[in-house]
């Protein structure tokens, strides 16, 4: 499992992923397989970032968006990572009241 993770932070380091950001214990064998990758490699992740907790990573997660980007969540149900997308959901999806004109 530890391969798994380890070759997770290999692959983002070489389909040059500009932000990685890891929930768990076991996800953060990837940050740091993408960190080592970066310090002597040729090809760099622009930020790297571990959190045990998924609803800090979505925040972490929602303040470094803009408009346009893509976003990959993967992991665990374990590792709660439903909250770190309810916390994109909260902060980026418009409900349709938010576009009518105010009274």
């Amino acid at each position: 499992e530890l391969d798994f993770h380890k070759g997770m932070g290999e692959a983002a380091w070489l389909y040059n992923v500009d932000v990685l950001i890891t929930v768990g214990n076991l996800a953060a064998y990837a940050a740091r397989k993408a960190r080592e990758k970066t310090k002597t490699g040729s090809i760099k992740i622009n930020e790297i970032h571990e959190f045990t907790d998924a609803e800090e990573a979505g925040e972490k997660l929602s303040d470094l968006l803009f408009p346009g980007d893509w976003v990959l969540v993967k992991g665990s149900r374990g590792a709660g990572m439903e909250r770190t997308v309810q916390v994109l959901e909260r902060r980026f999806t418009r409900l349709p009241e938010d576009d009518a004109p105010s009274a």
